[in-house]
C-alpha cells in the first residue's frame, strides 16, 4: 500500500510535468518566444495561450491603476481598446482584462510583461518593434488622458507619466 501511494504520487508529478511542458510549448508557438525563462514567468503569472492577447493591453491597465484607483473613463477606454483589438467579450483574454480592471494586477505580472516585450523585441524587426511601441504608448496615453483633470489641466498625473515612461523604457531594454 505504501509503495502504491508513492507510485501514484510519482505518476501525478510526471503528469503535471508533461502538462506544463505541453502548455509551455503551446505558449511558445502562440507568442514566437523560445526563451524558457520568459515563458515560465508568463505561465507563473497566469498567462497561457488563451490569455496571452490580454498582455497587449496590460500597459493600459497599468497606467489606469497608477494612482491606485480605476476611474470609470479609464475603464471605458481600456474596454474600447480591447474591442478595437478584436478581443471577444467571451474570451479568456477579455475576462482576464476585466479581472485586472476590478483588481490591480501584481508587480510580478508587470515584470512578466516587460520580459514579454523584450523577447518580442528580439524576434521582430526594428520597424515592427517601433510600431508596436508607438501603438502601446499611444493607447496607454489615451487611457491616462481619459480620467481628465480639472478643466483639462493636469490631464495626466505625475504617477501616470511615471508609468508611461516605464512602458516606453520596456521597449528600449
Amino acid at each position: 500500500e505504501f509503495f502504491g501511494k508513492l507510485d501514484e504520487k510519482l505518476w501525478q508529478k510526471l503528469r503535471e510535468k508533461k502538462l506544463l511542458e505541453k502548455q509551455e510549448k503551446a505558449l511558445a508557438e502562440a507568442t514566437g518566444i523560445s526563451d524558457k525563462a520568459v515563458l515560465a514567468e508568463l505561465m507563473d503569472s497566469g498567462i497561457g495561450t488563451e490569455t496571452v492577447y490580454a498582455l497587449s493591453l496590460l500597459p493600459l491597465v497599468w497606467v489606469a491603476w497608477a494612482d491606485n484607483q480605476m476611474a470609470r473613463n479609464e475603464r471605458e477606454a481600456i474596454l474600447k481598446a480591447a474591442e478595437q483589438t478584436g478581443l471577444n467579450p467571451d474570451s479568456a483574454s477579455h475576462q482576464l482584462i476585466e479581472a485586472w480592471l476590478a483588481q490591480k494586477p501584481s508587480e510580478d505580472l508587470l515584470e512578466a510583461w516587460k520580459g514579454y516585450v523584450q523577447a518580442i523585441g528580439q524576434i521582430v524587426s526594428p520597424e515592427a518593434k517601433a510600431i508596436l511601441k508607438k501603438d502601446v504608448v499611444q493607447r496607454a496615453r489615451q487611457v491616462a488622458e481619459a480620467a481628465g483633470g480639472l478643466l483639462g489641466i493636469a490631464a495626466v498625473s505625475k504617477a501616470e507619466e511615471s508609468v508611461l515612461a516605464q512602458v516606453e523604457q520596456a521597449f528600449t531594454n
